[in-house]
């Protein structure tokens, strides 16, 4: 039975002759539905509401078909027609099988952090990209009428690190978090959105600014869906309804709005939807090929075919890929061998003659001196798995079981992931990832236990050399291929990444093939990037893909043998070295200077990086008018060209770069772009425009989107690293003004870059303060005139003693003053230290000394 009853097909309307539209019936019956029947609206199983025809109902997520690309996938195309037509395909499918239409779809909160493990559910770094792929997508899935969706989109909101989430720059939140959300909501993109219980509970008054104030203003149809609710406590008054709930009150809240948004969903899903083509599986397949990226070439791909040619195909990932480059070489007498690249193991159970071995049945045992040989295969610096000869995985089910597992769609499955903990030389403890439990051996039968005191110690005896026989059959090869990456599933549960590297285990593979073979080609299949400097440095193809389902070992292989010029794009920064980056996980992409906006080193590969198998180059551009006012639009227009002799897409970028602002602007930013086939010999011409709002800023000061008076520099190219400066448009926008704060009372919030601070309730009831989360935090007010300045002081309290420092220029710049907050409980005014008259125009900066430091206002005396 499906999640979502869906009942008979019926018309919405209390009758058959009703001509009224659907949302004005609607809205008539949850004005007469009662208290408690707008309780049942909130809640997981709802009732029937006969008034409007519909049946019982489930409130149940279920996600996307797994044979889908993934969201980083779709990312890589840079084709949101493709994504849109995918949806569309998809929506058909689930309708006609009259599956759940309520269907989980990828977070559209642009990514920030290579560290995640969450990385591969966003589609890119950049807002705009990915606006236009989750829009797409979303409206691909709900269909061609919004009145009767095929599937409704449900976005999860703060899926992760929602504590992180809220200590970021506002400008980061408005500017860059916030917009592919917006676009979503005010397109129909996505019917729902889904916020953890833990963010309601711990930062409510930010989880209700953000559903009345961003959510509400963007669409009033949205539905708000909390995980769960608590036993014993009322509904949350910002929320619709609850995919977990026992029993719930209303409390005093006037719940009429919900109901009338959960009745309006119910009555579209219930309708008939269009009929339509599924041909998922062709465009999933098409979408695996346009994501795969070219990283580096020199001259090594295609590879040259022959007769008789030796193919050495590496790696953990690669028994797949061995077997369609057989077929695809069927009949040229070509061979191609394999290896996993991996060692091999005897594992004993220490200080016994006993090792693990598999039975007939697949139960894992420890027993006897004549075990089997297990791959250990590493597919994270800290996470391995074992494979046994018989190509299963030891895996640990759900009840503490230890057993044996297939693959899953060629993946390590995720119950098969292991730290090895060490102890003493070659002696191990096996925590599993998953289930946070530790292998333990009671008489022949292994299990599983919670305590690390009680879990069993196994000595791993090495008996192949896994690189070594990699690189012996690389070495009588014509061309060697090394598969490397991650395994999808395994990494759900393995926390945020500990290196940027490729494994260790990986990387030894790779580094002894090249040795062997200077014909050697990396593929990185992975949900991340990696800091893989010495490959770029010493082998000639590198190919990077993420996981995309079934279909990406052979859109791999049509890459490699030619059948398919690559065109994808890198979808975020490959940093050069972890050291470039924080590793905290923070979300101020401005404070840390992250992603490619901001980022102020020279990446390994720089976002919307991608090569193929022909030169392109850009013989005009122009810029047309060259002045706009605020409310006005120029025209781009580019030609692009392609120089050689293979057909081929090329995605042509469209950059701008503000060069005079009140505040840090970004280095470059995308403002459109398309992909495009070009065939050989052939020139394409192409016109985008800019308004001059899509260039404005969010000013802290006024509370909105400005627009800056500004020359913007215009750039055209292949990838963020590659552009050529085509014009310069100048901005007639709002004069870039110092703040002028003599005798003013600046509210803390307004700041214009920050760390280390979140937002919480005010002093007034309607306003809003910072408190201070980090030891050091601080808030940045950019260009502030200080003249006739003669004191300043702050609205503020702490829960201990305190220090407040007021700095110019850095958190470490000149002191121009010390206020020790006491612990008075309640927000006051506190110091009036003196300052040098007379300082002109500086960037002010506040310090905290500790957490806990609540500020509502700046003051600045004359």
């Amino acid at each position: 039975m499906p999640d979502v009853d869906l009942g008979p097909r019926s018309e919405v309307g209390p009758g058959p002759h009703d001509a009224r539209p659907p949302r004005e019936v609607v809205d008539e019956v949850a004005t007469r539905l009662s208290r408690d029947d707008h309780v049942a609206l909130a809640l997981p199983v709802q009732p029937p509401i006969p008034e409007l025809g519909l049946p019982a109902f489930r409130l149940a997520l279920e996600d996307l078909p797994s044979a889908l690309p993934g969201a980083l996938g779709l990312g890589s195309t840079w084709n949101p027609g493709l994504a849109r037509r995918i949806g569309a395909a998809v929506g058909v499918r689930v309708r006609a099988l009259r599956q759940n239409p309520l269907r989980r779809v990828p977070a559209v909160v642009p990514l920030y952090d290579p560290w995640s493990e969450r990385n591969g559910d966003g589609y890119s770094e950049d807002p705009l990209l990915t606006s236009m792929l989750a829009t797409a997508l979303g409206l691909g899935l709900r269909g061609p009428s919004t009145e009767s969706p095929r599937i409704a989109p449900v976005i999860d909101v703060f899926a992760e690190g929602e504590r992180s989430h809220i200590r970021a720059n506002m400008r980061v939140h408005i500017e860059y978090e916030l917009p592919p959300l917006r676009a979503v909501l005010e397109t129909g993109a996505a019917a729902a959105l889904a916020l953890p219980e833990r963010f309601v509970d711990q930062h409510p008054f930010l989880a209700g600014l953000f559903v009345d104030l961003a959510v509400r203003g963007w669409s009033d149809d949205t539905i708000v869906l909390c995980d769960e609710l608590s036993a014993g406590k009322a509904l949350w008054p910002s929320a619709d309804g609850y995919l977990a709930a026992a029993d719930a009150s209303a409390g005093p809240t006037d719940r009429t709005a919900s109901a009338r948004r959960m009745l309006l969903l119910r009555s579209q899903l219930h309708s008939s939807p269009p009929a339509g083509r599924d041909d998922a599986d062709h465009l999933a397949a098409q979408a695996a090929r346009e994501a795969v990226v070219l990283l580096r070439n020199d001259g090594l791909l295609p590879l040259v075919t022959g007769e008789g040619m030796k193919v050495a195909v590496i790696g953990a990932q690669a028994a797949g890929l061995r077997r369609i480059i057989e077929k695809h070489l069927h009949g040229s007498a070509a061979t191609v061998s394999y290896h996993s690249g991996a060692d091999r193991y005897a594992v004993w159970l220490a200080g016994t003659p006993h090792r693990l071995t598999v039975t007939a049945a697949g139960d894992v045992v420890c027993k006897g001196r004549h075990g089997i040989q297990f791959e250990l295969h590493q597919w994270r610096p800290e996470v391995y798995a074992l494979l046994s000869p018989d190509g299963t995985y030891v895996s640990v089910g759900d009840d503490g079981t230890v057993g044996t597992d297939q693959p899953s769609a060629g993946h390590c499955p995720a119950a098969a992931g292991f730290r090895l903990l060490a102890t003493d030389g070659d002696v191990f403890a096996m925590h599993h990832v998953a289930s946070d439990r530790y292998l333990a051996v009671e008489g022949d039968t292994v299990t599983t236990v919670e305590e690390w005191e009680h879990a069993a110690l196994f000595r791993f005896e090495r008996t192949e050399d896994g690189s070594e026989a990699a690189a012996a059959i690389a070495r009588d090869a014509d061309v060697a291929i090394v598969v490397a990456g991650n395994s999808p599933l395994v990494e759900r549960h393995a926390g945020p990444r500990v290196k940027l590297d490729l494994p260790t285990q990986q990387q030894q593979a790779l580094r002894a093939v090249r040795a062997a073979n200077s014909n050697t080609v990396l593929v990185v299949a992975s949900d991340y990037p990696y800091t893989i400097d010495w490959a770029d440095e010493n082998v000639p193809a590198i190919l990077w893909t993420a996981h995309n389902g079934p279909h990406t070992l052979p859109a791999i292989a049509e890459v490699l043998l030619g059948d398919h010029a690559p065109a994808g794009r890198l979808p975020q920064t490959w940093y050069r070295s972890a050291d470039d980056i924080p590793a905290g996980g923070t979300r101020d992409i401005i404070g840390a200077r992250l992603t490619y906006l901001y980022h102020d080193r020279k990446p390994l590969y720089p976002f919307g990086h991608g090569l193929t198998y022909t030169p392109f180059t850009y013989p005009r551009a122009t810029v047309n008018p060259a002045a706009i006012a605020e409310d006005e639009t120029t025209t781009v227009t580019v030609e692009v060209h392609n120089d050689g002799f293979v057909d081929s897409d090329e995605v042509v970028q469209l950059y701008s770069r503000q060069l005079t602002s009140r505040v840090r602007q970004p280095r470059l930013q995308l403002r459109d772009y398309r992909r495009v086939h070009v065939r050989a010999g052939a020139t394409e011409t192409i016109t985008f425009r800019i308004r001059a709002s899509d260039l404005s800023i969010w000013d802290i000061r006024v509370g909105q989107q400005v627009v800056e008076r500004s020359k913007h520099e215009i750039l055209v190219g292949g990838s963020s690293a590659t552009t050529t400066a085509v014009g310069r448009l100048d901005v007639h926008g709002t004069p870039v003004t110092d703040r002028a704060v003599a005798g003013a009372d600046v509210p803390a919030t307004e700041f214009d870059e920050s760390w280390g601070v979140s937002l919480v309730a005010g002093p007034s009831s309607n306003g809003t303060a910072l408190v201070s989360v980090e030891p050091g935090a601080w808030t940045a007010y950019r260009r502030c005139d200080l003249t006739g300045v003669s004191a300043w002081s702050m609205t503020c309290s702490s829960s201990e003693h305190a220090a407040v420092e007021l700095r110019l220029d850095s958190p470490t710049g000149a002191l121009l003053g010390t206020i020790v907050v006491g612990t008075t409980g309640a927000i006051h005014r506190a110091g009036a230290n003196r300052i040098p008259p007379n300082l002109g125009v500086h960037d002010v900066f506040v310090v905290f000394s500790r957490p806990d430091v609540t500020a509502a206002e700046l003051v600045f005396h004359r």
